[in-house]
């Protein structure tokens, strides 16, 4: 008699029950949990991962290592059976099947345990001529049923001319064909049988999984110092030097520069490989893998309509984090980083186009037709809507490289479809072009202008390039990498071509090349030459799928090839996989290309009688062995996972700076050199000099690349009265950090601070080079050579002087800006800009006669230069000054093809709308004292109104008072007019204002309006 079914979720009074089926009850609750499990990872990942910092990954790992966990057990229990059930049974349900669903039970068989357990081999066996379908005891009928192991259905892929969706269009033709499908807790497994992979050419992939694991669990752990230097000179150098320096013992190094981050970063990356496991089992099922991307459509149509609300709403931010302004009207989701949005959603686009697409009823062959006539036509029409939303917010998060990758997942996608079937393409081009259409029309309706500008735009702040290029160094110190999630301790000591930018560079903008970085060549080759190989693999399956046969399977499988190559492409300009949300959905698209893309495969043949009870036999005797295993793997999973969680943790407390917490608090941060520091801090800021420098030595030991613990470190024995132990210590950071600014300052004062003039000299002057603190590098110059202006010239680098210069000159110190330009015009580097700027300065102190001289000692030099005015207005110096048009009723340009020659002239418009009192275009002019000066220069106007037209003055500049008027001047038919004006400057006069004036009318029509242009102004003095 069959045994009756039972509910998915089975109540725990249920499973504590003596009288319970324990085998079904373990199968019908650890199932169900881990896909819900599975599920609520896959929704809240991207909120939490998005929004808030990285620490929170450890909670989701633990919650990985549980579904799996539970996944183990439950395999395990569902194959072990029944406890109380009697011997007879036993051997009816366990013959020829091992414990694992393997003949032989060995070192081999629990590797394959660790394998994804929808690829284990299935067994059937016979007995009276009929099959058994074993799911832990329970029989089916009918005479063409199949044998499970592990709990799983095997199933051949039913290519009906009439694929149906729904379960009971599925069981009634099942039935049809006289087969019946075997049901674990009622869950039906509808793609294609549970073929064994392990072993054979996939069996490769884990090993290099394995491999790349262990050897990055190594590079964790502490090791011989001698093997370590084996593997990692430039990192035990550093250990070694620091040892000595502070006189510690010698003792075991790690690979990596932060092993505790990189142990836990280390279990994250254990975690995506469990969960790819899982989910390759639960995406099996039918039922699973259709809920699951119905929940996918749902987050991601959720984050598109956020982002697209933060696209026209700019002042919208990101949830609860406000305080992060960067990114302003960019869609971003809830995701801080625009590009990681934009990864997200190139990544699900091409997986739902294809789920949409699967949706439909082809019937055999997919045809436009076939989809108007569909039943389930408003559905198609509501997921094209949702598409077009999703395509619209990664338009407006205006990600470069997102953008770029979506195009080119859609065209892999699209290339899928067209290779698989001639007759496909028709159908699909005209969906195809109506998602594209509604994309189109409602961006255009809300604006394509940012999207274009960001593309044509250049990011002046940062450029990956020069990233890229100081990682070089990094890769050839570190053949063996520096460690999982190390690269923002290391490589602020590499990075050169930034170093004006004194922010910390957390990530390289190069997932592939940060993964080369931090894991070395052996990992890089492992796990990407492993991915190379899935993708080869999945794509030589996806184009031997025929999407008419199949167009389920094949468009599911197609979507997430192509979101993989989207993201893939990506990630060679930005960090998508270093953020865990992208990353788990990275394995989640794995995942499905790879059940998806599954081919059939037949059931197995049956091994004899006498074979099938030997196999019970050993079944019998190695019940405890499983048991035991089943245990011993869920502890060893639980002792990362509460590691990684207790991790996280901690380190909650340094990201937030919440360093009002005693050490004793949280023993285990006393090894956190982050920690160290921050007690550091706290001691020296409750004058504890003696604790501080505990704190700050001990972070030093911890990650001898935590520069700041070396300089604090330093600054309190120089406090504490050991000043050649913080000799010592300058000297050291001296040599490491010589061609880096992020430190700098601090050297600078610490240098300062213990009187070595050498060292000092040479920070100051890298501080003055890079453009960084430079007023503040002058100021600690200036104290330190006690305002001595020969002092400083003496430690400043010739390269530095025009900066001296101009400081000097900021801060109105006559006497260092003169000194500094008598040893620029020795040295021929005063140049024509440094000149006009001390002339500037001269005039504005009034000492016209060394400006004149000056000005005119230069070779070349005019006394009035730009007087065509070739050159835009500086409005220093002897040049042309533009006053401010703060009312809009005038206006002064210049203007091309309208000077005198055809060449540039300038315009002065009046609009007619104030009686205008004009002085605002004027310039200073060196002349000769006592000598016969002539001002000439051209005009004509047009449209000029009222008596009071404009007119040129000339005025003394350093003596005052009125030298000479010129005639208003006149509205001209003729073109361009010639003007003179002669005036002798005073014995004491070395400069004069030459200005445009206009006084104000008194007449009814006293509005001026009109236009005016100049040209060709020169003066001559003899």
């Amino acid at each position: 008699m069959a045994r009756p079914q039972k509910k998915p979720f089975t109540t725990l009074s249920t499973m504590l029950s003596p009288d319970s089926d324990l085998h079904h009850v373990r199968n019908s609750a650890y199932q169900p949990a881990v896909g819900l499990l599975l599920r609520l990872i896959l929704v809240t990942v991207p909120i939490v991962f998005g929004a808030v910092q990285s620490w929170v990954w450890s909670v989701y790992t633990v919650a990985v290592y549980a579904a799996f966990v539970m996944l183990v057990i439950g395999h395990w229990s569902l194959v072990i059976g029944q406890k109380n059930e009697n011997r007879e049974e036993r051997e009816e349900k366990q013959v020829g099947v091992g414990p694992l669903g393997l003949k032989k039970y060995s070192w081999r068989s629990f590797l394959a345990s660790l394998a994804p357990l929808s690829e284990r081999s299935e067994r059937a066996v016979q007995k009276d001529g009929s099959r058994r379908s074993e799911v832990g005891g329970r029989n089916s009928e009918d005479g063409g049923r199949k044998s499970e192991a592990g709990g799983r259905g095997s199933e051949v892929w039913e290519n009906n001319n009439h694929h149906r969706d729904t379960e009971d269009t599925e069981k009634k033709e099942n039935r049809e064909d006289g087969s019946r499908r075997s049901e674990i807790g009622d869950r039906t497994t509808d793609l294609g049988p549970l073929s064994s992979d392990f072993g054979s050419r996939t069996s490769g992939l884990w090993w290099a999984a394995a491999g790349f694991l262990a050897l990055t669990l190594l590079a964790c752990l502490p090791l011989p110092e001698g093997l370590a230097a084996l593997l990692s000179p430039t990192r035990v150098d550093w250990v070694r030097q620091s040892r000595e320096l502070l006189e510690a013992a010698p003792g075991a190094v790690a690979i990596s520069y932060a092993p505790a981050q990189s142990l836990a970063w280390w279990g994250f990356w254990l975690a995506l490989a469990l969960l790819f496991a899982a989910l390759s089992r639960h995406l099996a099922d039918r039922r699973f893998l259709t809920g699951t991307l119905w929940l996918l459509l749902a987050v991601a149509v959720a984050e598109a309509f956020y982002g697209i609300l933060q696209a026209l709403v700019p002042n919208l931010g990101v949830l609860w984090v406000t305080h992060i302004k960067a990114g302003m009207g960019n869609a971003r989701g809830t995701y801080i980083n625009r590009n990681h949005f934009a990864g997200f959603i190139e990544m699900l686009l091409p997986l739902l186009l294809g789920f949409a697409l699967s949706r439909v009823r082809w019937h055999g062959r997919p045809s436009f037709r076939r989809l108007l006539h569909s039943e389930r036509l408003h559905q198609h029409l509501l997921m094209a809507l949702a598409l077009v939303l999703m395509a619209l917010a990664l338009l407006f998060s205006k990600s470069r490289a997102g953008i770029t990758g979506l195009f080119i997942g859609l065209f892999i996608f699209f290339s899928l479809v067209r290779d698989s079937s001639h007759d496909m393409p028709r159908g699909v081009w005209w969906m195809s072009g109506f998602f594209v259409a509604l994309t189109l029309i409602y961006g255009w309706h809300i604006g394509y202008g940012p999207i274009i500008e960001r593309f044509l735009a250049l990011d002046q702040n940062i450029s990956r390039l020069d990233y890229w290029r100081d990682s070089l160094p990094m890769i050839a110190a570190h053949p063996w990498g520096i460690g999982p999630a190390a690269f923002d301790r290391v490589f602020p000591l590499y990075n050169v071509s930034m170093a004006t930018d004194a922010r910390e560079a957390v990530y390289l903008h190069n997932d592939v090349l940060q993964l080369l970085v931090e894991v070395g060549w052996a990992g890089f080759a492992l796990i990407v030459g492993a991915f190379g190989l899935f993708m080869t693999k999945m794509l030589r399956r996806i184009r031997r799928m025929n999407a008419a046969d199949d167009p389920q399977s094949f468009f599911l499988a197609a979507g997430a090839f192509a979101g993989l190559a989207s993201l893939s492409f990506h990630s060679f300009f930005d960090f998508n996989l270093q953020i865990p949300a992208n990353a788990v959905y990275f394995i989640m698209l794995m995942a499905v290309v790879r059940v998806a893309s599954r081919p059939p495969t037949a059931a197995p043949e049956m091994g004899s009688a006498p074979a099938m009870a030997t196999a019970a036999d050993g079944a019998r005797r190695k019940k405890t062995i499983v048991r035991l295993t089943a245990a011993g793997v869920a502890l060893v999973l639980l002792v990362p996972a509460w590691w990684s969680f207790d991790y996280g943790r901690t380190r909650r407390h340094l990201f937030y700076r919440d360093e009002v917490f005693a050490a004793r608090s949280d023993p285990w941060l006393l090894d956190d050199a982050d920690a160290r520091y921050a007690y550091g801090r706290l001691g020296e800021g409750d004058l504890d000099w003696a604790g501080a420098a505990a704190h700050y030595r001990r972070a030093a030991l911890l990650d001898p690349l935590k520069m700041d613990a070396w300089l604090g470190l330093g600054e309190m024995r120089a406090v504490d009265g050991d000043p050649d132990g913080a000799r010592r210590i300058a000297a050291f950071c001296q040599g490491q950090l010589a061609p880096l600014v992020r430190w700098k300052w601090r050297q600078s004062l610490l240098t300062h601070e213990l009187g070595m003039t050498e060292a000092f000299a040479a920070n100051v002057n890298f501080l003055i080079t890079q453009a960084f603190k430079t007023n503040d590098a002058f100021f600690l110059l200036e104290t330190h050579c006690r305002t001595i202006t020969a002092c400083a010239l003496d430690l400043l680098a010739p390269v530095n002087r025009p900066a001296y210069l101009n400081w000097a000159m900021r801060w109105g110190r006559s006497e260092a800006a003169a000194a500094v330009w008598s040893l620029l015009e020795a040295d021929g580097k005063a140049g024509e800009d440094l000149a006009l700027d001390y002339v500037h300065f001269l005039l504005a102190r009034k000492e016209a006669a060394e400006a004149r001289r000056i000005w005119l000692a230069g070779a070349g030099r005019e006394p009035m230069s730009n007087g065509g005015f070739e050159a835009e207005p500086t409005g220093k110096g002897y040049d042309w000054r533009i006053g401010r048009n703060r009312d809009g009723h005038w206006r002064i340009q210049r203007v091309a093809q309208e000077g005198r020659d055809g060449s540039v002239g300038l315009r002065v418009d009046f609009g007619g709308q104030e009686n205008v009192s004009f002085a605002h275009l004027s310039r200073i002019v060196p002349v000769t004292p006592e000598a016969v000066c002539r001002l000439g220069f051209w005009w004509k106007t047009r449209g000029l109104t009222t008596d009071q037209r404009p007119f040129v003055e000339v005025m003394g500049h350093d003596v005052g008072g009125l030298l000479m008027r010129g005639m208003p001047v006149a509205e001209t038919s003729d073109g361009w007019q010639q003007a003179e004006l002669i005036f002798t400057p005073p014995a004491d006069c070395h400069a004069v204002l030459v200005r445009l004036r206009r006084l104000p009318s008194r007449r009814f029509d006293c509005k001026i309006a009109g236009h005016l242009w100049l040209d060709d102004f020169q003066m001559v003095c003899r």
